[in-house]
């Protein structure tokens, strides 16, 4: 007789990305690592937790940036000592707002908050670093092999990275960290579904796990170009840690590159960007260099493609408004930059370009030789970014002054009435079909299902929080950057869905945001900087700061940095800030090794 040895049926790999993020669908992703690789992909740099170097976090990567964006009139990326001077003398009269003529620490203090922009989480890195705060404060991450076994299907030998910046900080403490996945990054040629490139994100700020796929999602229904998303159970196996540990549900984010541009554009051939500047197209001279770190171009724009930025970057910044008016929609797709806009303001999502100026792709398409924006990073979209403006600022967002802060671009782009005309149209396009509590709330109900065995598989105090989150009632807040609790989109919606119906109609103008609070309730840059900063200045240590004092410092600090030169460069300022401003300590992420909500191993 014979036995037959019965060989369980592997599912069909799926033969494209829609049908790989398909919503509903959970993959299980199996990722094998030696522990020299586990251990090789730890974060270099960052003096342990990731500010700065050994002994602290210094200044100058909080304000190197703004003594040049203040000081630099010539635009040539470097202070000369008229230039670095005459910032001491006009900052020491906007801090003496009452015409005293001396400053105390608490004055002061406040005074930097009001007066110095960008807030720090907005800051830059330097030239050749990751951009966004996990890499200004020193971090950077590094592919190291693994194998990777996707529903049965094998992948030898793909390049494994940590990667993110507020996700990554917050799940410091805990295996559930977002990742990369490049298929072929180590010489193999292997794809799945086509893709060759994976972005696995943990949620940790979101406990419904659906920020990120509904907003993808309505900015698609809108006809912006998005990533799709999808899910995945992800197992660990590290020889002496984990034999198949299960860490967690993740959210699978498609790459935005060159197979994404060609199905959505049509052409790879254009430059693709993924900013992180608070000015965003400011102006900063001629040289390309200026602008690289800022615009981190994803590809290898040509001279050309650089010049078309640069280009723009002036028109905004230096333009005449006639100028500005006639010339700007060579440079913008209005069309799609308006369907952008209307979705991102009904969103709320302040942690992108109303903010600090991230979470964006922008693609130069070569069809048209105009820039378009695409979608990125809505883990706390729907008004739950939580460290800008109250929550009834979030709900009641102004539609004709969205962005918090100072905004030049957005300035001038919402003053341009065919914009105007654009973007009115799509709100009220996209309030009544997108937009509506229960268009929303039915794809959560529809969505949970799918999603709750692999989240309860996680953790019980995971589950709650999922629970509460789609059951629309408050979830406690928990991680660093969470200071209230979290309202769920089934309460969000119905609020700003009437605010957008009450301010197209004209019977509310909304509220406008109030000013950035910095790490963390109250202070601003002011609290950060301003107590080190005070000391530096005051000479005579007798607790009062005046002008003299304050132009003479300024002139001894230009001496000293430029090492008698002519210039100050933005190195040589981060350099003497670090040494001559004392810091306070760090913000507190937790106990050595980070931070994680309590009970869910950094979920």
């Amino acid at each position: 007789m014979l036995s037959l040895l019965v060989v369980p049926l592997l599912a069909a790999p799926p033969k494209s990305p829609t049908e790989f993020f398909a919503l509903t669908k959970i993959h299980e992703i199996h990722l094998r690592f030696t522990a020299e690789q586990w251990a090789a992909m730890e974060p270099k740099g960052g003096g342990g937790f990731g500010f700065g170097p050994p002994g602290g976090f210094g200044a100058g990567p909080l304000l190197a940036p703004i003594f040049l964006k203040d000081g630099d009139k010539d635009f040539d990326g470097e202070l000369s000592k008229a230039e670095f001077t005459a910032l001491g003398e006009r900052w020491f009269t906007a801090w003496d707002s009452t015409k005293k003529g001396a400053l105390d620490n608490e004055t002061l203090e406040k005074a930097v908050s009001a007066t110095l922009k960008p807030p720090p989480m907005s800051l830059l890195g330097q030239e050749g670093k990751r951009n966004g705060v996990a890499g200004m404060l020193g971090m950077d991450f590094a592919y190291v092999p693994a194998n990777l076994d996707l529903d049965g299907q094998i992948f030898p030998e793909i390049a494994v990275r940590y990667k993110g910046n507020g996700t990554f900080l917050s799940s410091m403490g805990s295996v559930k960290r977002p990742l990369k996945l490049d298929l072929n990054k180590f010489g193999k040629t292997q794809s799945l579904a086509g893709m060759t490139t994976l972005n696995l994100h943990n949620s940790v700020a979101d406990p419904s796990w659906m920020n990120d796929a509904l907003a993808h999602r309505l900015f698609r229904d809108a006809g912006v170009p998005s990533p799709r998303t999808g899910y995945a159970r992800v197992s660990l196996t590290v020889p002496g840690k984990f034999e198949n540990q299960y860490v967690g549900l993740y959210e699978t984010v498609e790459e935005v590159g060159d197979r994404f541009l060609k199905e959505r554009f049509g052409s790879d051939a254009g430059a693709l960007f993924k900013p992180s500047t608070p000015e965003m197209f400011g102006y900063r001279g001629e040289d390309w260099k200026r602008y690289n770190q800022r615009y981190d171009p994803k590809n290898k724009p040509t001279e050309l493609q650089k010049k078309r930025l640069i280009s723009l970057c002036k028109l905004v910044t230096l333009g005449t408004d006639t100028e500005f008016n006639a010339q700007i929609g060579r440079f913008i797709d209005l069309e799609t930059f308006s369907r952008y806009m209307a979705v991102l303001v009904s969103l709320s999502e302040l942690d992108g370009i109303l903010g600090p100026g991230q979470n964006i792709y922008l693609y130069l398409n070569p069809k048209n030789n105009k820039f378009n924006f695409i979608p990125w990073d809505f883990d706390q979209s729907f008004g739950q970014f939580g460290v800008r403006g109250t929550q009834q600022e979030r709900n009641e967002l102004s539609i004709n002054k969205p962005w918090q802060g100072e905004n030049k671009f957005l300035e001038r782009i919402f003053a341009l009435p065919e914009f105007k005309k654009l973007y009115r149209a799509r709100l009220l396009e996209f309030n009544k079909k997108l937009f509506t509590p229960a268009h929303l709330s039915a794809q959560i109900d529809a969505l949970a299902p799918a999603l709750r065995p692999a989240i309860a598989a996680e953790s019980a105090e995971a589950l709650k929080r999922f629970e509460l989150s789609v059951a629309g009632k408050p979830v406690p807040a928990s991680g660093p950057f969470a200071f209230a609790p979290i309202l769920p989109i089934k309460v969000f919606m119905p609020a700003r869905s009437s605010s957008l119906r009450a301010q197209l109609s004209g019977e509310s103008q909304g509220k406008k945001l109030s000013e950035f609070i910095g790490f963390g309730p109250g202070g601003g840059l002011g609290r950060i900087v301003g107590p080190g900063l005070f000391t530096a200045l005051d000479q005579s240590a007798d607790g009062t700061l005046t002008r003299t004092e304050t132009n003479a410092r300024f002139a001894a600090w230009f001496a000293l940095w430029s090492g008698g030169g002519a210039t100050l460069t933005e190195d040589a300022l981060r350099a003497g800030l670090d040494k001559a401003i004392k810091m306070p300590p760090p913000p507190d992420f937790g106990p050595p090794g980070g931070f994680g909500p309590p009970g869910d191993g950094g979920q």
